[in-house]
């Protein structure tokens, strides 16, 4: 698609959702194992995700409809200088804001740790994603290991991880990247 056409969306989850997520892969590993080979492909009419995306102008003022507090933003840097980051906290209509900018590629789990550490703090109602894939992960891990009951939205930037829509992140450890 062309750059110049390209809408900006927001993709929501809510976690933490260990327990469910759990579950999910329990039953879905079991509805495997006693279909036959042949069919475990042929036989699925139905793909599900929790996940809900909000696209088109004008999408960000979406965030200020959710009527939360306290907003905890995950962003690259780069987003805090361009004047980007301000938009969302803005637009979200939050009372309290924190920015944990020190996204990076491939982010780690000492990051993620940090991060997370940051956000427990915070003790946020709100987690946004603003960036790309790492942005991405690294919001879901801290919300995941944050233990709390956040409202998880994503502002993509970019195009290609998917990472939005998942509840999967990847985090790296002594340099190999390791799927949550």
């Amino acid at each position: 698609s062309r750059a110049g056409n390209a809408r900006p969306y927001i993709a929501m989850d809510t976690f933490p959702r260990k327990t469910i997520i759990y579950l999910q892969m329990v039953i879905f590993f079991q509805t495997l194992a006693i279909l036959p080979l042949k069919r475990r492909c042929m036989d699925m009419e139905e793909f599900s995700c929790k996940t809900r995306v909000i696209s088109g102008s004008g999408t960000i003022r979406m965030l200020g409809k959710l009527e939360k507090k306290r907003l905890f933003l995950v962003a690259d840097p780069f987003f805090v200088k361009n004047g980007v980051a301000k938009q969302v906290t803005e637009a979200s209509g939050c009372r309290e804001v924190e920015i944990f900018d020190r996204v990076q590629p491939d982010p780690t789990v000492e990051l993620a740790a940090e991060g997370t550490a940051k956000l427990r703090e915070f003790g946020p109602d709100l987690v946004v994603a603003l960036g790309g894939g790492s942005a991405m992960d690294l919001a879901k891990a801290m919300a995941y290991f944050g233990k709390g009951d956040y409202l998880v939205a994503a502002i993509p930037t970019t195009s290609g991880s998917g990472s939005e829509v998942t509840d999967f992140a990847i985090l790296t450890h002594n340099q190999v990247k390791h799927p949550l």
